[in-house]
């Protein structure tokens, strides 16, 4: 604890003082931009994120993509159903 007492009471006293303190106040300022850029960074690529990968509802027919997708693989189940019975040409 001395230390630091003989260090900012003989060490730092007249410009010294000053040159550090405006050194300090510099490097404080740049961290906290430093800190705001990554915040702000951070903070738009939720945003991008979140606009990327939305569901999209077609609006016109009421349908989401998702809902059509499975109507489609249900229209396309039955007729590989009744293709399942005939032979193909390996079983031939």
């Amino acid at each position: 604890m001395d230390f630091v007492v003989v260090f900012f009471r003989d060490i730092l006293d007249g410009p010294l003082y000053i040159v550090v303190v405006i050194i300090n106040s510099i490097l404080i300022c740049a961290c906290l931009g430093y800190l705001a850029d990554n915040y702000l960074k951070k903070k738009k690529a939720e945003e991008d994120y979140n606009n990327t990968y939305v569901t999209v509802t077609n609006s016109t027919a009421g349908i989401s993509p998702a809902t059509n997708t499975q109507q489609q693989v249900q229209q396309t189940q039955p007729q590989a159903a009744q293709t399942a019975g005939q032979p193909t040409q390996m079983q031939k």
